[in-house]
């Protein structure tokens, strides 16, 4: 049993403070974003900022509440405003540096480029991240991402990620950017050692397709690169004749070896899986399915997946830099390579299963 010899001694002045009807509502609203209501938490939260405009808490949680939304220009603005109140907070950091990438996404998340402004303000903002809180992995990762999709510091973000994956070494998805990076570098050696490595331990598909296929571009391109150096070191036959090629025989060959390169690299079918060229021109989502119309040769074909987490998305073509693809929504037509899994049922409305789907140039075609 316990003894206790002395007395409790409490502070003879409780200090109290009296909480505003603004500070109630952004805590409320706070928590029933971590609760997933967010209609009823952005209801309250704009209701603090109605009152209290310089609530930290309110405007950072309906930042969150507008990435929820896909609404990355607001999520920056309120993101923005946190910061200019309290910047000693690295999470707020890298949401507003993660909100300002995401910008100029498309659905699927891809990306032409950032500008220069752009790029200075997520940068300053990840470093931030990092110097308040080192052990945050993402900061590091959306520091090469952007490198990589300017192609510029090339290896500050390799070296970045090297600490991303001392913090989560479990993380492929790191090393399969720090292998991509390598590929920028026309460092192969190193780039398929790492993409081999994520192949042999990949815990899913998805991961271990996408490493398949980042091994075939690193081979594809090795050689591209390596029949171009011989090329040029070829020595002078004296069978050769002095004609010149012409321009259009130029792009002939230069598309000739653009379209071997695509079919040598594309996804293969599995067992069971068919293939199809054609244009996705509709997605529609509904209830308990997603459905998806491809053209092919003046036909629709339909397919259908319960979501979008097991579709295997790829991209060989710069058209899809400024194409808008998601839910209901397809701003153009996109030439594309379908894979999937044809239904038993002959009655089905749907032909089967959409496993991938690989967008390819318009001149795109199937070599044998």
């Amino acid at each position: 049993m316990a003894n206790f010899d002395g007395k409790f001694i409490f502070d003879g002045e409780m200090q109290t403070s009296q909480v505003t009807e603004a500070e109630s509502k952004a805590v409320l609203g706070d928590l029933l974003y971590h609760l997933n209501r967010f209609t009823e938490s952005a209801a309250h939260l704009e209701q603090a900022l109605k009152l209290d405009g310089d609530s930290v808490l309110a405007n950072t949680s309906l930042g969150l509440i507008k990435i929820r939304q896909d609404d990355f220009t607001e999520a920056r603005k309120y993101f923005e405003k946190a910061l200019a109140l309290n910047d000693k907070n690295y999470l707020t950091h890298f949401r507003y540096a993660y909100a300002l990438s995401r910008e100029g996404m498309t659905f699927y998340g891809f990306v032409s480029g950032y500008d220069a402004n752009q790029t200075r303000k997520m940068r300053a903002s990840l470093m931030k991240a990092i110097e308040l809180n080192p052990s945050f992995a993402e900061s590091y990762n959306l520091y090469a991402f952007i490198s990589m999709v300017r192609n510029d510091e090339i290896d500050q973000a390799i070296a970045y990620l090297d600490k991303a994956l001392q913090i989560a070494p479990g993380n492929q998805w790191y090393a399969m950017r720090v292998a991509e990076l390598y590929m920028r570098k026309e460092d192969f050696t190193n780039a398929r050692r790492v993409a081999q490595k994520v192949f042999q331990t990949a815990p899913d598909d998805a991961m271990r397709v996408y490493a398949q296929n980042t091994i075939k571009t690193i081979n594809s391109l090795e050689a591209q690169l390596e029949y171009i150096k011989n090329y040029k070191d070829k020595p002078e036959s004296p069978k050769v004749t002095d004609e010149i090629l012409s321009e259009e025989e130029l792009a002939r060959r230069r598309e000739r070896a653009t379209l071997e390169s695509i079919n040598e690299i594309l996804r293969k079918p599995k067992g069971g899986e068919k293939r199809v060229l054609g244009y996705l021109t509709k997605i529609e989502c509904e209830a308990n399915e997603i459905s998806y119309s491809v053209k092919v040769e003046n036909k629709i074909l339909n397919l259908r997946s319960e979501n979008f987490d097991k579709l295997i998305l790829l991209s060989y073509s710069g058209d899809l830099l400024d194409s808008k693809i998601g839910c209901d929504l397809a701003a153009k037509e996109l030439f594309s390579v379908v894979s999937f899994k044809p239904f038993a049922n002959p009655q089905s409305n749907s032909a089967g299963e959409i496993i991938s789907i690989e967008f390819v140039p318009k001149n795109f075609k199937f070599i044998n």
